[in-house]
């Protein structure tokens, strides 16, 4: 916005919005499917989870011709727990903001290209990720901010294909699922 009024002509911006803010819409794709998982804040619980997923919406999904998930964390930590401790059957990389530019862009390469078949990151890869290839995106808990889980959420149903957020959640958390579905126009299956 800024860069348009310093650099174009007044007469030539137009402003699109792509979402929308009409109160009867929902926020997010009409092709991506919202999913809850209750669980236990354990690794062992969370992994088990992730790991079932990964083998039904990637190894073993054969509407897709590769594809690969997203996995959202809160924190650093917790990518680098999910991505050193986890076993999830197949290969993976990590993105988050202390990991050097460099290694970044050889992950979203590797990704790109099918050679990796996961990435487990926090927010740092939310926006900008254009892979259609994508059908499901797990979110490790529910982000504290609605615009984070429109943005996480989309990352998945692009080019017309289908799609599935996957959000685990403990008891406590369930608040925070209520503030999104109200925030994001949507419902949780």
């Amino acid at each position: 916005h800024e860069m348009s009024e310093k650099y174009q002509d007044e007469s030539k911006k137009k402003y699109i919005d792509l979402i929308g803010d009409s109160e009867e819409e929902n926020r997010t794709s009409k092709t991506v499917e919202h999913c809850k998982i209750q669980c236990d804040d354990s690794n062992s619980s969370k992994e088990k989870i992730i790991r079932s997923l990964i083998e039904k919406h990637c190894i073993n999904d054969k509407k897709f011709e590769n594809p690969r998930i997203l996995i959202f964390c809160e924190t650093k930590r917790q990518v680098n727990e999910v991505g050193r401790l986890f076993d999830l059957g197949i290969k993976s990389g990590m993105l988050h903001g202390d990991i050097p530019q460099v290694s970044r862009e050889r992950v979203f390469k590797a990704f790109k290209k099918g050679e990796l078949k996961c990435i487990v990151a926090t927010n740092v890869a939310a926006r900008g990720l254009d892979f259609p290839e994508i059908p499901v995106v797990i979110q490790l808990e529910p982000p504290k901010f609605t615009e984070s889980y429109i943005h996480r959420s989309g990352r998945t149903g692009r080019a017309g294909k289908e799609g599935m957020s996957v959000t685990l959640y403990t008891h406590d958390q369930r608040k925070t699922l209520w503030k999104i579905e109200k925030e994001a126009k949507i419902k949780f299956r």
